[in-house]
């Protein structure tokens, strides 16, 4: 953890991922922008992903800079800490229209936004604002939902749907999947036949019998990827602070493995880390949740590691 010769000099901080300074330039030279989007209207269970953001950002401060596995300090790379997106609740696609709107403008080559959610909902609208910088985009989804559903309670623009909706923008590959439904499962198979590998779903149970179809479907990763990661692909055990907690998920270690093999594969240009729920009197989802982030930056831009 970070330790300081007076407590109160964490005070003095900055409010921002990492307590990282404003880049010089201003966000406009980021390299990196994290953005919160505190949205939450469709959640089905367990609520509370509005607060994930600000979480995420408090905790992140207490998260080294450093990282000792690339040998690399994320306090080099100008890292900007963009305001929160503030919601429209009660109006998914107006809402989605937003977020695609505003992610348009702050997309470019070179700079990767991080967006902080907020519920899976807001996945879909930054495949499409990518998908306009980068036609060749690739989705790759750490989730333990397939989040496959035309629609669910009224809306095609909800969290239960996001993942069906990125799959008409972008060819999308699902890992660590353990909850569908039967809906999803026969829209999934139709696809199967009608168009091979649009869309892969690796599920939890595959990845325990046959510990190499992770690495097979990430070879057909390349290009330029965008990275969604809803928090509940952990296991509940080392991240209980989501909406809906699947028991089986995956580890650190895991989970880690796979944004390493992406980012050796191709780009990430593009990220997001959403459904953080947080839990009172605990704050171990959102320190893996912000630790995560920053390996995401790690992964992305670090140099290769020294043999």
């Amino acid at each position: 953890m970070r330790i300081w010769d007076d407590a109160a000099e964490s005070l003095d901080l900055p409010l921002t991922f990492l307590g990282l300074p404003e880049p010089p330039g201003g966000p406009e030279a980021a390299k990196v922008c994290i953005w919160p989007i505190p949205y939450e209207s469709t959640t089905s269970y367990r609520t509370g992903t509005r607060f994930g953001p600000q979480a995420i950002i408090d905790a992140s401060r207490y998260v080294e800079t450093y990282d000792e596995e690339r040998d690399w300090d994320l306090a080099s790379l100008p890292i900007a800490t963009l305001p929160g997106v503030g919601p429209l609740l009660g109006a998914s696609e107006q809402m989605m229209k937003r977020i695609e709107s505003l992610a348009t403008e702050i997309i470019r080559p070179g700079r990767m936004i991080i967006a902080l959610g907020g519920e899976h909902s807001l996945t879909a609208p930054l495949v499409r604002a990518h998908a306009r910088t980068y036609p060749d985009l690739t989705v790759v989804q750490l989730d333990a939902h397939a989040d496959l559903r035309d629609a669910y309670e009224g809306t095609g623009a909800g969290h239960a749907s996001t993942m069906r909706r990125v799959a008409e923008v972008a060819p999308t590959v699902g890992i660590g999947v353990r909850s569908i439904s039967a809906e999803e499962m026969n829209w999934l198979r139709s696809q199967e036949s009608a168009a091979p590998d649009r869309t892969t779903v690796i599920f939890a149970h595959q990845m325990r019998r046959h510990l190499a179809v992770v690495e097979e479907a990430l070879t057909r990763v390349r290009g330029n990827v965008y990275l969604t990661i809803d928090l509940d692909v952990f296991d509940p055990g080392i991240m209980p602070g989501v909406g809906t907690p699947e028991p089986g998920g995956m580890s650190w270690e895991g989970v880690l493995d796979v944004v390493s093999a992406v980012a050796k594969r191709a780009v990430i240009v593009g990220a997001d880390v959403v459904e953080l729920a947080p839990v009172s009197g605990s704050v171990v989802s959102e320190f893996v949740a912000a630790k995560l982030v920053s390996k995401i930056v790690t992964y992305r831009f670090a140099p290769s590691p020294r043999e």
